[in-house]
């Protein structure tokens, strides 16, 4: 498989996206508030009280990128082992 075939994945996997979102992130709200955490430096959340909170925000990111990449990862890896054979 090729750049092409990736990015046609990579496309094709957005509703996943949303549904992964939907699993980590109840709400638009949540989404924003874990993406907002990700540009405040730490040690004002930190001196704010929030440092539980962005510790959170932040594990629920990481989880939500990774399991996206990972889908695509294991998809692009199946596809090839399937294709390869042909």
């Amino acid at each position: 498989m090729n750049t092409p075939g990736l990015i046609i994945l990579i496309l094709l996997n957005i509703p996943l996206y949303f549904l992964y979102g939907r699993i980590f992130f109840k709400t638009w709200d949540d989404f924003g508030e874990a993406i907002s955490y990700l540009f405040i430096p730490s040690i004002f959340t930190t001196l704010q009280g929030e440092f539980w909170n962005r510790w959170w925000a932040g594990t629920k990111m990481f989880g939500w990128f990774a399991l996206c990449v990972g889908t695509v990862y294991l998809e692009y890896v199946k596809i090839g082992q399937i294709t390869s054979w042909w």
